[in-house]
């Protein structure tokens, strides 16, 4: 097995299916070969409880071979620690958004306590004025 540099790298070709080039000096690292050429440095592990995860650190070119080797060696230290990363990312990519809290204001809210002439100009104001520039932000993101 030979390591993941520069010259692996670009040596590495595209082919019908995608394949892996595992690093010799850390294991779980590698480099992620797609069959259109578009090449991602990625990390295996298994957590505590025995299941094989691999994450995908970033692109070629975005990313040195050694930026990714340091960014798998600290992936690693934090599966060793007990934790498990990518469950970090799914917790964030399904964290509610703006539109979310607004639908529930509404449907909670505005429609129970408000007359309906006044949750049409409500839900006018709010498509306007909060949807269009904040509904898809996560609600953790906004700030004053």
């Amino acid at each position: 097995m030979s390591n993941v540099t520069k010259r692996t790298v670009d040596a590495a070709e595209p082919k019908a299916k995608k394949y892996f080039v595992w690093d010799g000096k850390l294991s779980g690292f590698g480099l992620q070969v797609m069959p259109s050429g578009h090449k991602s440095f990625v990390v295996q592990y298994r957590t505590l409880e025995g299941r094989s995860r691999r994450m995908t650190l970033g692109k070629y070119g975005g990313l040195t071979p050694d930026e990714a080797r340091e960014l798998a060696i600290e992936v690693l230290a934090k599966v060793r620690n007990g934790e498990d990363p990518t469950v970090h990312r799914k917790v964030i990519r399904h964290a509610p958004t703006v539109n979310d809290l607004l639908d529930m204001y509404l449907s909670e809210h505005v429609e129970v306590h408000n007359k309906p002439k006044s949750l049409i100009e409500i839900r006018r104001i709010l498509d306007r004025c909060v949807r269009k520039p904040l509904g898809k932000s996560k609600l953790a993101s906004v700030t004053r």
